[in-house]
């Protein structure tokens, strides 16, 4: 297990209290990584969208109107690091993924807090 601090560690140990094992080299990649690029890649679309909208309105009327569209970029940017956040906790305790391990052969390791 990598050296990192003991808040890390225990904050990993919310989000994945049975998984304290090493994680296989070359593991497939698993349903947390999906959803943080669907996550970038959804905010990046409708930010996209928005973004060119607001640019026609602006060209249409000859006035800058407030940015309305960060209403729906700052969540998504917010879901994306919170995803990332997640990701790089479970790699720096070596939790693998969840999928990656039949159930019935994972065995709880005692907790390295304790």
């Amino acid at each position: 297990m990598n050296d990192i601090n003991p808040a890390t560690k225990a904050l990993g140990h919310l989000f994945w209290p049975n998984q304290m094992t090493p994680r296989p080299a070359g593991a497939p990649t698993d349903w947390l990584r999906f959803a943080r690029w669907a996550a970038a890649a959804f905010t990046a679309l409708t930010t996209g969208v928005q973004l060119i909208v607001w640019g026609m309105i602006a060209v249409v009327t000859q006035s800058i109107d407030s940015p309305w569209w960060l209403w729906s970029a700052v969540p998504g940017v917010v879901v994306t690091a919170f995803l990332t956040w997640m990701l790089n906790t479970r790699d720096q305790l070596g939790i693998e993924p969840s999928d990656a391990q039949p159930a019935r052969d994972r065995q709880p390791v005692a907790s390295p807090l304790a």
